[in-house]
């Protein structure tokens, strides 16, 4: 064997040498590896939420984060504020907690990700580099939905519009109270990013005030009267009398807002007697008879002419279907419970109030408002276009004697007319407007004659010489003064 050999004898046993230590020294290592990355604890400089975890098991971690945690958790209070009052509320009783096990995971998870040599790499590195992991915190919503249900009662304000009332000629005016609410999303939204955060920021409950209608203003805007009228009746009549007062009182005191509506029949109830209406005339299909309730024209009659006066909306009216003695042709307004109404609308921007009594032997209706809405005066006037003749019956009375005549029915006639609302300006006339066409229906006459023949050498009582007859005169259905229409 020459020096050659031995030599490449010598360098091949270093290099099985070499390679051996080298397949110890991977084994070793690959055996490290193995166990550093299959450690059951969370490795080096892992903390959580500012918590050194490192070196511990999952179990170990939470209880140990759970323990340091509940100090911070038990001092933690969500405050709220409105004015000077405050609302307190641990974030306990809010069901606020930390989510331990899914942080623990987290923590667990570090070097355990991608393979054998990268995990054992990683690891390695965590010794210098410090890893820290959030506690993500939870609550229960629906208790702090709880919570604003509660504050949300606790904190509304009902408002109060003001109120109005007249007394011995004046008007006496309670101020309003304004509503509150709280305002919920805004509030909600401030709650839910204090508890994110879990810092113990007071938050400002967010809350709006909730305007009222009618004001103190708006009724103080009511300076004067916008339109009146009165009548006069016969106060002997006590029935009437009685009815005009318990209808005026009914209508007294209204209040309408700008676009509500009145309705006298709503207004004034049915006509009977427990509500206190007493038996008067009343003219029903043409005839003027007793009735419960009778007069109760006179008090809508009134009202329509004050209505007009003012310059209100009118919605629905009918005349009578006879003439009245207490207003002119054109210029009266009849009601009948659950058939005919009178009915207007407060067309302004402001409160009317209404007033109706009756003094003496006559009834008012005042309207009041704001008269500075009002520009111009208005009245009524009415034109007869038609007088419609009475026909004139006469009917045999075999009761009565030839010669006699008595008007059983007296005639009256019958008329259509045409009403105007008329508009001055420093009393000029501007404007004329057509506001009614009426019709009142004639009444026909019924004249009794006597076919009774006279006994012989019989004459009648007075001028029996002159052959000259009286005739007389039934007045059963001549209107009186104070004549109704169409009611009950």
């Amino acid at each position: 064997m020459n020096l050659s050999e031995k030599k490449k004898k010598v360098l091949i046993g270093a290099l099985i040498g070499i390679g051996s230590a080298l397949m110890i020294a991977m084994a070793s290592m690959g055996g490290y590896a193995y166990w550093l990355t299959n450690q059951p604890q969370i490795y080096p400089s892992v903390y959580i939420a500012g918590i050194d975890v490192s070196g511990m098991l999952p179990q170990e971690a939470i209880s140990h984060l759970e323990k340091e945690m509940k100090p911070k958790l038990e001092a933690k209070e969500l405050v709220l504020s409105l004015d000077e009052k405050e609302w307190v509320y641990p974030y306990l009783e809010l069901g606020y907690h930390f989510n331990y096990e899914e942080a623990v995971m987290k923590a667990m998870g570090l070097g355990r990700q991608g393979n054998m040599v990268e995990n054992a790499l990683q690891i390695h590195r965590m010794k210098d580099q410090v890893k820290n992991i959030d506690l993500e915190e939870q609550f229960d919503i629906q208790l702090v939905d709880d919570l604003l249900d509660d504050l949300e009662r606790e904190l509304a304000i009902e408002g109060v519009p003001a109120s109005l009332k007249r007394e011995s000629g004046e008007f006496i005016i309670s101020a309003e109270k304004v509503g509150r609410e709280m305002k919920r999303g805004e509030t909600r939204d401030a709650i839910l990013d204090v508890l994110k955060n879990g810092d113990n920021e007071t938050v400002e409950i967010k809350v709006e005030t909730l305007p009222v209608y009618p004001t103190e203003a708006d009724f103080k805007a009511m300076d004067g009267v916008i339109g009146e009228f009165s009548t006069r009746f016969n106060s002997g009549d006590a029935g009437r009398t009685a009815n005009l007062r318990q209808g005026s009182g009914s209508i007294n005191g209204t209040l309408l807002l700008p676009g509500e509506q009145f309705s006298f029949n709503e207004t004034t109830g049915p006509r009977i007697a427990s509500a206190g209406y007493q038996e008067a005339p009343v003219i029903i299909q043409g005839e003027l008879v007793p009735g419960i309730g009778g007069g109760i024209c006179q008090v809508s009659t009134t009202l329509y002419n004050a209505v007009v006066r003012a310059n209100l909306d009118i919605l629905e009216r009918r005349n009578h279907s006879l003439p009245v003695a207490y207003v002119n042709l054109g210029h009266d307004a009849t009601v009948a419970f659950g058939a005919i109404d009178f009915r207007f609308k407060n067309n302004y921007d402001y409160p009317i109030y209404l007033e109706s009594y009756v003094s003496g032997n006559q009834l008012y209706a005042r309207i009041f408002g704001n008269t500075r809405e009002l520009e111009q005066t208005i009245t009524m006037a009415s034109h007869v276009t038609e007088v419609i003749e009475p026909e004139i019956e006469k009917k045999e009375d075999p009761e009565m004697y030839e010669g006699e005549q008595i008007v059983e029915q007296e005639p009256k006639k019958g008329y259509r007319v045409v009403t105007y609302k008329i508009y001055y300006e420093n009393g000029q006339e501007v404007q004329r407007e057509e506001i009614s066409r009426d019709y009142y229906q004639p009444v026909k006459g019924i004249t009794l004659i006597g076919t009774k023949p006279r006994p012989l050498f019989e004459y009648p009582e007075n001028d029996e010489m002159n052959g000259n007859f009286h005739e007389h005169n039934r007045h059963e259905h001549n209107q009186p003064d104070s004549d109704e229409g169409l009611e009950n």
